[in-house]
Parts: structure tokens; sequence; C-alpha cells
């Protein structure tokens, strides 16, 4: 992972997503083989726990969706 610090400026604010962004990934993609690089291009401007968990989340959610359409073509 990598949150730079010219985006999220406290560390605790950076470990705090790299622990989660962690956790979630567990979660969703459970025991598949999934190797993941995320990049923080954006700016967080409003640290809300809760909205980042469930923003996190979601892009999580549509990532697995896209990769099990993309294995579902790839094997049809």
């Amino acid at each position: 992972m990598i949150l730079p610090k010219k985006n999220i400026k406290l560390a605790v604010h950076r470990n705090y997503l790299k622990r989660t962004i962690r956790n979630l990934s567990i979660d969703v993609f459970g025991e598949s083989k999934v190797s993941l690089l995320l990049v923080s291009k954006k700016r967080v401007l409003d640290f809300k726990k809760d909205k980042l968990r469930r923003e996190i989340k979601t892009l999580l959610l549509n990532l697995t969706k896209e990769l099990n359409e993309e294995n579902n073509y790839i094997y049809n």
C-alpha cells in the first residue's frame, strides 16, 4: 500500500487506513490468491472512519465482481 504523507498528513490516519484495507481485503477475498497494489492519489480531506471504511469496502467488492466476471469470460 502506498499512502503518501502528502495525501494523508497524520501517521495515525495512514496506519488506520492500512489496517482497515488489510482487514477488509481478507474479509472480501478470503482464501483467494490475489495481490493488490493500492495507491492513494487523492488527498483525504475529511477523515471520517465510517465513511472511509464503507468506500474501501465498496471498492474491494466492485473489484471482486470485476475479477469474477473476467474469470467467467476467460473460462467460457
